[in-house]
């Protein structure tokens, strides 16, 4: 494999293994090789990768510090601030409706886009870097923060649930995730003096999995 600082995995329809990496691009593995896509040799627009997503056409959309990249298998598609309704070239998360419909966490906002129209929207109190956010559905997402802990997005209408109310682990949010069960799923860094760990929340309450030490995070949950 190219590299060893490794960001994303994402599975495409054909059983082939997508990953990210921070200095090297993306790198493709079909259980017999590994094929790395950099800046020396395709359109992607950065080499530090930070999320990846497969859509219903089984194009690999990947989302970097510097745009958006939308690779075929054969040619790319470059979404930056230059070419598109995007306002942060800083993408965090992206993730689809079934309706194909594309919604995407930057450093700055978050981003609709349904295949023609892009449409921005911004937290009114600038709280808007998003590290990543759960579709439930067509106007319900579970949005988490870098800094600020967690926001619903429903009706188009940004609503923070504050942490004194809820006591969710901490104000920085990694990964959001719902379960069969239905229980969407937290996983948080620290933050000041409270522990990184996991949070469960059942439409109610929050309930906490704290970790041995105040130091260790956790980045992903699925």
């Amino acid at each position: 494999i190219q590299s060893n600082s490794l960001t994303a995995i994402a599975l495409d329809d054909n059983n082939v293994k997508w990953i990210g990496s921070i200095d090297k691009g993306l790198i493709r593995y079909d259980e017999i090789s590994f094929l790395n896509y950099d800046m020396t040799n395709s359109s992607i627009p950065s080499n530090r990768i930070n999320c990846i997503a497969i859509d219903n056409q089984n194009r690999v959309w990947v989302g970097t510090d510097a745009g958006i990249g939308i690779f075929d298998g054969s040619s790319w598609i470059v979404y930056t601030e230059n070419n598109s309704g995007l306002t942060n070239d800083y993408i965090n998360k992206i993730r689809f409706q079934e309706n194909g419909t594309t919604w995407i966490g930057t450093a700055g906002n978050l981003v609709k886009f349904d295949g023609i129209n892009w449409s921005v929207f911004n937290e009114p109190a600038g709280k808007d870097w998003i590290n990543d956010f759960y579709i439930e559905s067509e106007n319900k997402l579970y949005i988490g923060t870098k800094l600020n802990g967690v926001f619903l997005f429903e009706n188009e209408t940004f609503s923070w649930v504050p942490w004194w109310n809820y006591i969710y682990c901490t104000m920085t949010v990694s990964s959001i995730e719902k379960d069969n069960s239905n229980i969407v799923w937290f996983c948080f860094f620290f933050f000041f003096i409270e522990r990184s760990g996991i949070s469960r929340w059942d439409g109610s309450t929050f309930t906490n999995i704290h970790l041995v030490s105040f130091q260790y995070k956790v980045n992903h949950i699925f």
